[in-house]
């Protein structure tokens, strides 16, 4: 009979348990991540090249997908934003025959955006994965949690990233339910790369629209769940802020100001310190006057060295 070592049944409880961080897991949003993840891992070739950038959304990725290969996964070390974009589009030119996805967030991919000009120049059918929940979700989830009451610069206006893509001459699908995806990302994957405009761009977004919005343009109609809470919040300390910011810019004026008159006295002191140099008179430099001051002045104990 085989033996059987001791650690066996603690190995596999270990893997049981790491099996079941795959499965998908309830969130909150139209879009669950967990379940396109889970989708993915079922329906992408073991070879397929994932990328993505930096951002709390890389971690949907990295903890759902289950990579089976080598050589099969970019991404930063350094958590560098922008990374995600043109490492897939150059995974896709040096292995054109292997699927190659990228996962961007909305900041994450405004990063490096303008990269879809040089897939398309060059046929680059990479499918791109924007997940779009309005603001630099990593920096205004350590706001939230250090200054509640203090968010300021993390909101996105962001455009319609799927007619941006349509706009370099590629395809668009614009995704607001976890259902959606699959659909959409069977139709950009079915494409093929019969001319240099063939990369694909799938928008997934943490959103929902507002149903009483009046407005026409479908990206001014979504609702953030939070984020009116998170700019009430906002509002309420923005006149201390503007208050300090005033007071904090009449200083460094003051500041400058004093500076200015500062240095106006240094330049009046080497210019007559340097003498006037078309009336015949000896130049002499800033470092002769103040040797000349050094020398009239009377020796005290203190000065001996």
């Amino acid at each position: 009979a085989p033996q059987v070592r001791p650690w066996a049944p603690w190995r596999q409880d270990l893997h049981r348990e790491d099996l079941a961080t795959l499965e998908p897991v309830s969130s909150p949003g139209g879009v669950n991540l967990s379940e396109i993840l889970h989708w993915l891992r079922q329906r992408l070739p073991a070879d397929s090249i994932l990328t993505n950038g930096a951002g709390n959304f890389s971690g949907w990725l990295q903890r759902f997908y289950a990579f089976r290969g080598y050589r099969t996964y970019l991404g930063p070390t350094s958590g560098a934003m922008g990374y995600g974009v043109p490492a897939a589009i150059s995974a896709k030119l040096s292995y054109p025959q292997r699927t190659v996805v990228c996962f961007s967030g909305d900041g994450d991919f405004l990063m490096n955006g303008q990269e879809l000009a040089t897939a398309a120049q060059y046929g680059a059918a990479v499918i791109f994965v924007v997940v779009d929940n309005g603001m630099y979700g990593t920096i205004r989830m350590h706001q939230e949690r250090e200054y509640p009451a203090r968010v300021h610069g993390t909101a996105l206006a962001n455009p319609d990233f799927a007619a941006l893509a349509r706009s370099y001459g590629l395809t668009g699908e614009f995704v607001q339910a976890t259902a959606e995806f699959a659909p959409a990302f069977e139709q950009q994957l079915a494409l093929r790369p019969l001319q240099p405009l063939a990369t694909q761009v799938v928008a997934a977004a943490f959103e929902q629209r507002d149903a009483h919005a009046t407005t026409q343009n479908p990206r001014q109609q979504r609702h953030i769940p939070g984020e009116q809470l998170i700019l009430q919040r906002a509002r309420a300390c923005r006149n201390d802020d503007l208050t300090a910011a005033q007071q904090r810019r009449h200083q460094i004026g003051k500041g400058l100001a004093g500076a200015g008159t500062g240095l106006h006295q240094q330049l009046a002191t080497l210019r007559q310190g340097a003498g006037h140099l078309f009336g015949h008179t000896q130049l002499r430099s800033p470092r002769d006057e103040i040797g000349q001051r050094l020398r009239q002045r009377p020796i005290r104990g203190k000065d001996i060295v």
